[in-house]
């Protein structure tokens, strides 16, 4: 006990600023633009971000939010989920029409209807890819009101917004920056494809590397289960052979792939009933790996850097 963790040089400056910058975005946040002049999403009920509207006419949606209704791993089955309100099928979105011939001979009538809304031009993506978070924070809005149009905005092809983008290209510290301001944690492109699942290929492409001598940089996943995103969607394209990177991962970081198969891989927690050290009980840690073997999980303290191991039962998510 006590020492400083190794897998602490994982996580960069955006992850460590989290903790120290909370005060601050909780004051901004009371800023942010919360839509109340646009429609509200009949799922969300907030106002809705990139709005869609069905042929059946009910209400109004946000994208991300139909996308999330209907998950999906086949396009040729897109469709096949109903209207939230009355069932009807979904038509599928104009991007999977583009890249699916499958999908070629739906009807103009039927398809989605699109509210004008902001889309990722090359320049925002390219801008994402390189870090560049001032042109991010601008393209936002920062620092007057957030426009959550722009914050949840999505590429032409639907496969990418800023979030997927900070994801797919390692950038963690523009991810917390994205996460910080309101940008869904558990965000679905038009593929189907979460956060989570395009931080996973990218540790996947570094791991195959065969010239890379470095451990591959888990920073944006970590970042991603630390803001409570959900694994549920990536287990199920696992198992359903739409992920052929986890199952990849499995002996390329079979350690990683442990950490988040587990209750708690990767997790912000609450030291809870430690009747060893009572003291610690209260503190937040961070989760950084788990023990399968003896269902016990190395824990990393976050005010003072001290490494335990802990059972499952001195652990709660928060």
């Amino acid at each position: 006990m006590g020492k400083k963790s190794k897998g602490q040089r994982r996580r960069n400056a955006g992850d460590k600023n989290t903790k120290n910058q909370t005060g601050d975005v909780e004051d901004q946040l009371q800023s942010l633009y919360l839509g109340a002049d646009r429609p509200k999403c009949n799922l969300c009920n907030e106002g809705a971000t990139n709005g869609v509207s069905v042929p059946c006419c009910h209400s109004k949606f946000c994208l991300t939010c139909l996308n999330l209704h209907r998950p999906y791993v086949d396009l040729g089955q897109a469709h096949e989920k109903g209207c939230p309100t009355c069932g009807k099928k979904l038509p599928p979105t104009d991007a999977m029409i583009a890249n699916d011939p499958r999908l070629s001979n739906w009807n103009d009538a039927d398809r989605l209807k699109y509210d004008p809304c902001a889309v990722l031009e090359n320049n925002t993506l390219l801008a994402a890819k390189e870090g560049r978070i001032g042109f991010i924070l601008d393209f936002i809005g920062y620092p007057g009101f957030i426009d959550r149009n722009r914050l949840e905005a999505i590429d032409a092809m639907g496969a990418l917004n800023l979030v997927h983008a900070a994801a797919t290209f390692g950038r963690s510290d523009l991810l917390v920056v994205l996460l910080q301001y309101g940008a869904k944690v558990d965000s679905y492109t038009d593929f189907g494809a979460t956060p989570l699942s395009s931080a996973l290929t990218h540790v996947h492409d570094q791991c195959k590397d065969s010239k890379r001598s470095e451990p591959a940089d888990c920073s944006t996943l970590f970042t991603l289960l630390q803001w409570g995103a959900d694994t549920t969607i990536l287990h199920h394209l696992a198992a359903s052979g739409s992920l052929p990177e986890y199952d990849a991962l499995r002996t390329y970081d079979p350690k990683l792939v442990q950490l988040l198969e587990s209750e708690f891989g990767g997790r912000r927690c609450e030291v809870i009933g430690l009747q060893s050290r009572p003291e610690l009980n209260g503190e937040m840690c961070l989760i950084e790996t788990y023990y399968k073997s003896k269902n016990r999980y190395k824990a990393v303290l976050e005010s003072t850097g001290e490494v335990f191991s802990l059972s499952p039962n001195n652990l709660k998510r928060r």
